[in-house]
Parts: C-alpha cells; structure tokens; sequence
C-alpha cells in the first residue's frame, strides 16, 4: 500500500485524508481498501508508539528527516540533536551531525551526496 505513493510525505498525507473521511462521513464512507489501510496504519502507530515508550525516546526522532522543504533521504543528527530526543550514551565525533562533518563525509564517499545534517 506504501508503493501506491511517490514517497513517504504522500504516504502519510493519503492516511490523514482517510482518517479525516472516516472522522467526517462515518467508516461506511470508506472502501474495503481504505479500511484495510487505516487500521494497518493504526496497528503499526501503536507498535511504534509503544516501542519509542519502552526506550523511552521522543519517537518524533523517526521523522526528523520528513520535516517541510528539509525533507532529505539520508540524514545526521547532532549528539546535542540527539539528546533532545532522549537519546543519550552516543559516542560520536564532537563535529558529527555538523554541516562541516557532513561536507568532510560526502568527499569521503562514506555518506551520500544527498544526505544532510540537521
């Protein structure tokens, strides 16, 4: 269902317009299709969600790199990043995540050329 999108961003969008649907109109207004779609989407947001509990991580860290007009592929994130998410015991160049760690990685062939440090 994910390969009907061109990327992730629609993929979420499509979902939101489901469930706003099923919200204004009722789920006999949705298809079998479109049923099966949300409640997969659900499913997967508990598991998710309970996952990010447990490890007890800001699970907003999984969509950092879907952020409107920084959307990137590939993506580093700061330790000062990171811990802002929960993240914490990382061991990490003091530079990493840093625009000048990215440059020095993508002449270095070790990240690709699209990748961006946020």
């Amino acid at each position: 269902m994910f390969s009907d999108y061109k990327n992730y961003r629609d993929y979420v969008q499509g979902l939101q317009q489901l469930s706003e649907k099923r919200r204004l109109n009722g789920a006999s207004a949705l298809s079998d299709r479109e049923k099966q779609m949300l409640s997969m989407q659900e499913k997967w947001a508990g598991l998710e969600n309970d996952y990010f509990t447990k490890i007890d991580v800001d699970m907003r860290i999984a969509s950092v790199g879907y952020v409107a007009d920084k959307s990137a592929s590939y993506w580093l994130l700061s330790k000062a990043g990171m811990a802002e998410f929960g993240v914490s015991n990382v061991t990490a160049p003091d530079d990493y995540g840093s625009e000048a760690y990215c440059d020095k990685m993508k002449i270095s062939g070790l990240v690709r050329f699209d990748a961006q440090c946020l």
